[in-house]
């Protein structure tokens, strides 16, 4: 069996991206967008907040900062890389999400990009009852990760779903991909 690095991390975050994340992330001024659709595959609407654009679909398959709030984010994203010894040298893709309980249990498995890259997913909020499904490339369950406020999860490009909430809760992630 092929060893997989995948890095659960709770205490990676300072007291004042804490602070931030509970009162202006999940505050009522936070501008979030809706999509009707999470991808090609994924018809269930959610609301978003995009940081930094996907390169497939910017000009000259470049990503673009797309939020003022993108710095604050990348703070975060290099707290964790920093104690967790995982260097990077350029971020792909960068997002807040915010999903809720809907008709489909989980989202369908799938890769957020065609090429290599790792991910990071900040969970933002406890969500108790959604989680996130970490496959290996046979799509067999390899790791199921409970939402849980402030945690993080590193990954390679695995396939993977999301596990959406059963009650009348939120679930909201940051969302990072990178090489």
């Amino acid at each position: 069996m092929n060893f997989v690095n995948i890095v659960e991390d709770t205490d990676f975050l300072s007291d004042n991206q804490k602070a931030i994340i509970r009162e202006v992330t999940l505050g009522a001024e936070f501008p979030w967008y809706w999509s009707n659709q999470q991808t090609e595959e994924i018809s269930e609407g959610y609301l978003f907040h995009q940081l930094l654009t996907r390169p497939e679909v910017g000009e000259n398959n470049q990503s673009k900062v797309n939020s003022s709030s993108y710095d604050f984010f990348i703070s975060l994203l290099d707290s964790f890389c920093r104690k967790n010894n995982i260097e990077y040298h350029e971020v792909l893709r960068a997002s807040v999400n915010c999903v809720f309980p809907c008709n489909a249990k989980t989202s369908p498995i799938h890769e957020d990009h065609a090429f290599e890259h790792n991910q990071l997913i900040i969970y933002l909020n406890d969500s108790p009852t959604s989680r996130t499904l970490i496959f290996n490339k046979n799509n067999k369950k390899i790791k199921s990760v409970k939402a849980t406020q402030f945690k993080g999860i590193f990954f390679p490009n695995l396939p993977h779903a999301v596990q959406y909430p059963t009650e009348k809760e939120r679930r909201v992630t940051a969302i990072f991909t990178f090489r």
